[in-house]
């Protein structure tokens, strides 16, 4: 430690030699305590090759880092100087002050910084520390600890707020909050019960209201920051402030200083004086502090312009922290963060639109199903652009009910009304063209179909092989009151005719067709019904026939026992593989064996089916067949070969 009284007694040659004894630690709180007449202003040179860096007047990085040892997270920011600038940090031992400029040059503005001494016992020494802005971030912070200064290959100052100092920055996890804690939870609680007892539950909320998302250069526009405490209890001392960028030496995009005023609830008083004049900063112990009761808020309307030369594609972020006194039950406090992205100059319109319905709209007396059309300004880079006039160039054939121009909000959009006249009554695309300056672009209107009033059935595939697989087709057409097919309507089957295969339902498509297919291993016409909520049935008539041949099957018999010498009929159906009468066959010839014990005997007779049918007649039989075991063969050819047995029989002798 050095002492207070040596420091005064040294030149300012001294103490740039001292400032420069590589990989040594000093700690110099001491040298504020002490103040002298003689030697009221010193100051530290650690701005080694600044002048380097960029042009003059510029403010840029020093070599230099600003800590503050929050205890498990630390803020690390670079210290910042003007070019040429040698002297970076300031003691004003009269006054008991170290002054320096410290701040990220991120041009993403991602590292915010600033704290609160809630004390009030006086001490000889502060320090003040504004950021890239000039905007304090520091002001009057007691130096009840060392500040300490490291002269290594990295030099550093570095200060360990007490236990009544706040500060606000991004911890190492990326979260903006009081010594990179979070913001508490249970904010808006109204009763707290605890280890049996009421007790007061002190919290804060913050919140950034009405940001726009996208911005222009020298646009002007307003926004809130609104501080409520979300407790039972009242809050006192409640600090509060803003960062935003402002320097464009350090950032790609900036905002000018702020107009502002506040607006209270209940018994909040809102502030009158800020610390900086172009943000917020408000603290006890610059008498800007603020009394907040239970469940009050203040809200606080900000005005701000995009600087000029704000590069577009670039994001502006607003951070705000708020803190009350700490308390033994822990310290309410709250952050708010808000982003915006610079944009350039319009490039080309997009729109979308919902679709309306036709009948409705032609109701008399009914406006009709409004369809929503938004168009959005875009510029090169396709971010939205706000405050761009917009106007209908054509409406399609639709009426615009509102508005027929417009201007671009935050989001760069506005919104459009159109609906059909009551004149229309078909449904499908309609197209309107907007424009905006010399830009132009088109939304297409769907106009949809009404309800269902009509359908009508027909079978689209009438006829198909009762052989369980070939699927007859039936088709539905439903359409609304003015003939537009009506999509996604509900068709049923009201009864089914023993087409046990027709699925129960089935829905139209962008056509207003719905499509029902049905097999059957039987033949025969068939009219089965099928029906429309609110509109009512209609039948559809379709028919099954018969494979081809595939088999014979005997329809009479030969009796039993045969009396030699008589004549007798036997009758056969040429048959498909499932059984049904080939009745569309006149080419199958069919041939009569005789057989005994499975062995032919002679042939009988043959002939020709008609219409897939046969009758024959046995009259070959004598007394030379008299025995048992017969049975006669029925053979096919012609369309196949394929054949039956009849039953057995016994011949016998005449009586």
């Amino acid at each position: 430690m050095l002492s207070g009284w040596s420091f005064c007694n040294w030149s300012r040659y001294n103490i740039r030699q001292l400032m420069h004894t590589s990989g040594k630690k000093r700690t110099v709180a001491a040298l504020m305590i002490r103040k002298s007449a003689m030697h009221a202003v010193a100051a530290i040179a650690l701005a080694t090759g600044v002048s380097s860096l960029a042009q003059a007047g510029q403010r840029v990085a020093s070599n230099v880092s600003f800590v503050v040892d929050g205890g498990a997270e630390i803020a690390v920011l670079p210290v910042i100087a003007e070019t040429a600038q040698s002297d970076l940090v300031t003691y004003d031992l009269v006054a008991g002050q170290v002054q320096l400029s410290a701040g990220n040059l991120s041009p993403d503005y991602v590292d915010p910084l600033f704290c609160f001494d809630m004390g009030s016992q006086p001490v000889d020494a502060t320090i003040r520390v504004k950021d890239p802005n000039g905007h304090e971030i520091i002001d009057n912070f007691y130096l009840i600890s060392s500040l300490e200064y490291s002269l290594s290959a990295a030099p550093s100052l570095s200060i360990r707020p007490a236990t009544n100092q706040q500060c606000f920055f991004r911890s190492s996890g990326g979260t903006f909050g009081l010594f990179g804690m979070e913001s508490q939870e249970g904010a808006g609680d109204t009763d707290v019960i605890a280890r049996d007892r009421f007790e007061i539950n002190r919290s804060l909320d913050l919140e950034f209201q009405r940001v726009p998302t996208f911005v222009t250069p020298d646009q002007t526009f307003d926004y809130d920051i609104v501080v409520t405490n979300t407790g039972t209890g009242a809050l006192n001392n409640v600090a509060l402030q803003e960062l935003f960028p402002e320097n464009l030496d350090v950032y790609s995009a900036a905002l000018t200083p702020a107009t502002w005023t506040c607006t209270a609830t209940g018994d909040a008083v809102c502030p009158t004086v800020s610390a900086n004049a172009s943000s917020l900063r408000f603290e006890q112990m610059n008498a800007g502090g603020i009394d907040l009761p239970a469940g009050d808020s203040l809200t606080f309307t900000i005005e701000r312009t995009v600087a000029t030369n704000s590069a577009t594609g670039e994001d502006i972020h607003l951070h705000a922290g708020t803190v009350a006194d700490p308390l033994s039950t822990g310290t309410p406090f709250a952050v708010g963060e808000a982003t915006m992205t610079v944009i350039g100059e319009s490039d080309g319109l997009s729109v979308s639109a919902t679709d309306a319905t036709a009948d409705s709209a032609i109701t008399t007396g009914n406006t009709g199903d409004d369809a929503q059309i938004t168009v959005t300004v875009l510029d090169a880079s396709l971010n939205p652009v706000p405050n761009e006039p917009v106007a209908v160039d054509n409406a399609g054939g639709l009426t615009i009910t509102s508005p027929s121009s417009g201007t671009t909000d935050i989001n760069g959009e506005v919104s459009f009304t159109a609906a059909p006249p009551a004149t229309l009554s078909n449904a499908g695309d309609y197209t309107i063209s907007f424009t905006s300056g010399n830009l132009s672009g088109n939304g297409v209107v769907t106009i949809l179909p009404g309800e269902p009033a009509s359908f009508f059935m027909q079978a689209s595939v009438p006829t198909a092989t009762a052989d369980g697989q070939d699927p007859v087709e039936i088709q539905a057409l439903v359409e609304d009151q003015f003939e537009n097919p009506v999509d996604a309507a509900e068709v049923e089957v009201a009864q089914d005719d023993g087409l046990a295969s027709l699925p129960a339902s089935a829905f139209t498509d962008i056509n207003g067709i719905a499509v029902f297919n049905a097999t059957s291993t039987s033949t025969g016409t068939f009219e089965p019904s099928f029906s429309v909520a609110g509109v009512g049935t209609s039948p559809a008539t379709v028919s099954f026939e018969a494979g081809a041949p595939d088999d014979l099957v005997f329809t009479l018999q030969p009796p039993n026992p045969v009396v030699a010498g008589t004549s007798f009929d036997v009758s056969l159906n040429v048959v498909d593989a499932e059984e049904n009468l080939v009745t569309d066959d006149q080419l199958t010839f069919v041939t009569l064996n005789l057989q005994q014990g499975g062995s032919t005997v002679r042939t009988l007779t043959s002939g020709l089916v008609t219409n897939g049918q046969i009758t024959l007649t046995v009259g070959s039989i004598d007394s030379n067949d008299i025995g048992t075991d017969y049975r006669i063969q029925a053979v096919a050819s012609g369309t196949g070969f394929f054949g039956a047995n009849s039953t057995t029989f016994e011949v016998v002798a005449p009586q």
